[in-house]
């Protein structure tokens, strides 16, 4: 009676004879072991994305006999498929003493490790998106996200990562840990996360936090990562090797003669004396005849006799005199064959970046005098001081009162990378204007891996800004901040000078002198008045308005300048000049005539007319009377304009020289003034003026 099993991918017969049986436990049982073991050894690149920067693999090939007395002889090794690797495809070997290993190296052509090991850094968690840069002191704290993916058809076991805690991290806790067991070991500072089993196609995730102390802007590094494990019955290579060869065995044929003449009773044997399992193949018992080779016996057993065991088999034959029988017996000691995986890698640091930005605000000259009109230019810089690349700044500018507001087409903006400064279009730049205040966004500063803001770099904004009459006393502050980003977006860095800007104003004393006379006219009842107004202080005089009182019986009848209409009212005549430059001065000059006593007053001058008389009347029923008389009032302007504007085109079509249009642009200028044209262009108009004059006076000008 036969019995067969399988252990290990070996085939095996247990054979009985009658009453007696064989008991096998195969699990104890010596068998000449093949061993293949491979192993991997990787390395990651310090990349934040997955890459293999390299990966070497050999392989061992062990025969190993694990008798304590039995050998093995006449070895042949057929190693199979061995595409991929340096080994032969056949081996030999005279003999394997008892506890003896033969064995033979190889090399793996590269391919990709069996377990995959990710580590993702997120600065700042609380953006939503995977943030890989860190902000400059900043109070956020940091995730660390491991995975490790099982990519073949077998359990990965004893799997076991070593992370180092980044130096750059404190107060560092596990958050969660999906399969195994991850400690933190705080002398150490390393993570240690164990897995056995990972199974077959499955991703393990552990996370842990800490806080970042990111009080400087180099490089941070994430630490490098070990990670080893094994996986049994795999391997890289396609290889199945199969052993045969012999081991202590004795086979015979015992004849006995049996009851009847010329019949005898054979009994063939196969002893396996050694203490290794052996496998009978086939039994082939001839006898040779006087005509042929007759074959007595012709089996296929294929079956395992175990250590001092042996296998009988029973037969009758013919002969008269004592047979001569020849057998022959092929076995093959049994073998299993043992292989592994067994991996490393090492994940190189990571370096992770820093975002800062600062800014300055130039503001030249810095300090203006009071009560003029002057010229600044403002230059807002803002450099990235980090070491990430910027994507987006916003910045906000604040203008202080009593400055004229540029218009946003007059904001440049313009980027500065190692000398070479480009200007900025819309395509990357939008500027709003809000209560004195200028938001400039720049955004799509990075595309792709280039960045048009790298470490380094300076973002410049740069508008020209007019001083109106700064009051002396006054702070006029000028605040500017930045907020700049990342691509991804990070968490923002936020910025503003330590000592917020200020325009300085430089206090001028403002002199006027008043002088006035009135002689008789050519006619009784007639006097000529002359008001001379003389600005004695460095700043011009602005907005000025004279007033003097007339007696009652007495009327205007002429006056000069002509552009200068004095204006009649309640007894008084009153003059608006709107401007009178440092070292100028302006005479009135007017006739009256009347009866009786024409009595010396004193001429009222108010400078900074327009601004007094708005502290002045506060009452809603003052504002709206200017209200309803603004209609009328720019009514009357315009036809005026018109005509001085024509008269100027006229005297410059003649090509007069430059003395003369100097005179006639002044003239053109108090004109405008006296029909309520707006300082600013007048102000324009007086620098464009005092320009002409480093000229030569005798050049004529054309257009």
């Amino acid at each position: 009676m036969c019995y067969q099993g399988c252990y290990k991918g070996i085939l095996w017969t247990i054979a009985t004879k009658e009453s007696e049986e064989w008991v096998v436990d195969f699990m104890t049982a010596e068998n000449i072991v093949i061993e293949i073991i491979e192993t991997e050894d990787a390395t990651l690149a310090g990349e934040k994305s997955y890459v293999l920067k390299n990966n070497s693999a050999v392989g061992i090939l062990r025969v190993i006999n694990p008798s304590e007395k039995s050998r093995i002889w006449n070895l042949k090794l057929e190693v199979g498929e061995k595409m991929g690797t340096t080994l032969n495809k056949f081996f030999s070997k005279e003999e394997v003493e008892a506890k003896s290993t033969w064995e033979t190296s190889y090399q793996l052509d590269k391919s990709n490790p069996i377990v995959k090991l990710a580590e993702t850094v997120d600065a700042n968690p609380s953006t939503g998106e995977i943030d890989p840069y860190f902000v400059y002191n900043g109070k956020e704290k940091c995730r660390i996200t491991l995975d490790v993916t099982n990519q073949i058809k077998v359990p990965i076991q004893k799997l076991k990562l070593v992370k180092k805690i980044p130096a750059f991290l404190s107060n560092i806790e596990i958050e969660e840990t999906s399969v195994g067991v991850a400690n933190i070991n705080r002398e150490t500072k390393e993570i240690i996360w164990e897995i056995n089993p990972l199974d077959t196609g499955s991703t393990a995730t552990c996370k842990f936090i800490g806080k970042p102390n990111v009080g400087d802007v180099s490089e941070k590094d994430s630490e490098p990562i070990e990670i080893t494990y094994e996986a049994e019955n795999a391997l890289h290579s396609q290889i199945k090797p199969q052993l045969t060869c012999l081991t202590d065995t004795m086979n015979g044929v015992d004849k006995q003669e049996g009851a009847k003449p010329g019949t005898w009773d054979c009994e063939a044997e196969m002893v396996n004396e050694s203490t290794i399992g052996i496998t009978l193949q086939k039994v082939v018992i001839e006898m040779p005849t006087p005509a042929l080779v007759e074959k007595v016996v012709d089996l296929a057993p294929n079956l395992v006799i175990p250590p001092g065991k042996s296998w009988k088999h029973s037969f009758t034959l013919q002969s008269n005199t004592v047979p001569k029988l020849t057998p022959k017996f092929d076995f093959n000691t049994n073998s299993i064959v043992q292989t592994k995986i067994v991996g490393k890698q090492i994940k190189e640091s990571t370096k992770y970046t820093v975002l800062r930005a600062e800014v300055e605000k130039i503001i030249t000259p810095p300090t203006v005098d009071a009560y003029a009109n002057t010229n600044l230019n403002i230059i807002i810089n803002v450099s990235n001081e980090g070491t990430a690349p910027i994507d987006t700044v916003t910045i906000t500018d604040e203008i202080p009162v009593d400055f004229e507001l540029p218009q946003p087409e007059q904001l440049k903006v313009s980027l500065n990378v190692d000398g070479e400064v480009k200007p900025l279009t819309t395509e990357n730049v939008k500027i709003s204007l809000s209560n004195r205040t200028f938001v400039t966004e720049v955004f799509k500063l990075v595309e792709g891996t280039k960045s048009k803001m790298p470490p380094k770099a300076k973002l410049s904004i740069v508008y020209p800004l007019i001083a109106r009459a700064p009051k002396p006393g006054t702070p006029y502050p000028t605040p500017v901040k930045i907020s700049a980003n990342t691509s991804p977006r990070s968490f923002p860095y936020v910025s503003a000078p330590e000592k917020v800007p200020e325009i300085g104003i430089r206090y001028v004393k403002r002199a006027i002198k008043t002088m006035k006379s009135v002689s008789p006219g050519e006619t009784k009842g007639e006097f000529a008045v002359k008001v001379r107004i003389s600005n004695r202080g460095d700043v011009e005089l602005e907005n000025i308005q004279v007033q003097e009182t007339m007696p009652a019986g007495f009327k205007i009848t002429s006056f000069l300048p002509k552009q200068f209409v004095p204006k009649e009212e309640g007894g008084r005549l009153t003059w608006t000049i709107p401007r009178i430059d440092a070292n100028d001065e302006l005479t009135l000059t007017y006739t009256v005539e009347g009866s009786g006593e024409f009595p010396r007053t004193e001429p009222e001058v108010v400078v900074d007319a327009m601004e007094a008389a708005i502290k002045k009347d506060t009452d809603a029923t003052k504002a709206a009377e200017i209200a309803s008389e603004a209609p009328s009032i720019a009514g009357r302007k315009s036809p005026a304009v018109n005509d001085l504007f024509l008269g100027l085109a006229k005297m410059l079509q003649s090509a007069p020289i430059t003395n003369k249009v100097i005179g006639e642009l002044e003239k053109f200028r108090d004109s405008l003034g006296s029909i309520g044209i707006a300082s600013p262009i007048l102000h324009e108009m007086g620098t464009y003026c005092r320009d002409l004059k480093k000229w030569d006076q005798n050049k004529p000008i054309v257009g």
